[in-house]
């Protein structure tokens, strides 16, 4: 049992049965809804929603007001087209945004192995020059590199997918108690996309190591 006041007039209530609150609709909805007449002897007021079709102009809309005013005089009229398209607005820009944080966040990853493939190039030369001398021709060197790097960007994109799934469940559910909907497509993709972009950079850069001449650069290192 809970009671409830209502301007000063408590009404005595039993719950009867919970429900999930679903804000998203921008439609009417209420923390508590009691039963038919459970508020007629507290002060109260109705209140009700009108949709109109996507085409309707704003004679239609003027139209409908006056008909509404004629009615009810006494009933006021909230008009929240624009609420709703400002917060759509909103959300986009925010969307935006977080394109744009993602963007540079992946043009950093890219730079910083672009570095580290550089950074290793001379360990690349090196090894590259020993399988030369035992034997390896060009194609099975870079294969060799390729069976690396394909394994690097496989244990890159592992721990990406659990950190960024992670992340995003808890954001979502717990920080802005959303529903957890990842697009798995798009995220697949991207996943994809990072990996084959990985191996392409390191083949690039191993490329120089396997063009080094084995006497010149045994010299050399």
């Amino acid at each position: 049992m809970l009671t409830v006041s209502v301007l000063g007039v408590e009404v005595p209530a039993r719950i009867a049965s919970f429900r999930e609150i679903d804000w998203s609709t921008m439609g009417l909805n209420f923390g508590m809804i009691f039963s038919p007449n459970a508020l007629e002897g507290a002060p109260h007021s109705y209140l009700g929603t009108i949709a109109l079709q996507g085409g309707a102009g704003a004679a239609q809309e003027n139209a409908i007001n006056r008909d509404i005013i004629r009615a009810f005089p006494s009933a006021s009229l909230i008009r929240v087209k624009e609420v709703i398209t400002s917060i759509g607005d909103l959300l986009g820009q925010l969307s935006a945004a977080v394109r744009v944080a993602a963007s540079v966040a992946v043009a950093a990853g890219i730079a910083v192995l672009v570095g580290a493939i550089a950074a290793a190039r001379r360990s690349r030369t090196y090894d590259a020059v020993l399988l030369k001398l035992l034997g390896a021709t060009r194609r099975q060197v870079l294969a060799v590199q390729a069976m690396e790097y394909a394994v690097l960007a496989l244990i890159v994109s592992g721990i990406a997918l659990g950190v960024a799934t992670g992340a995003g469940w808890y954001l979502a559910t717990e920080t802005l108690g959303l529903q957890w909907t990842p697009d798995w497509a798009i995220v697949l993709l991207t996943l994809a996309g990072g990996a084959l972009l990985t191996l392409i950079l390191g083949l690039l850069g191993s490329l120089p190591a396997i063009a080094a001449r084995p006497a010149r650069a045994l010299r050399e290192l």
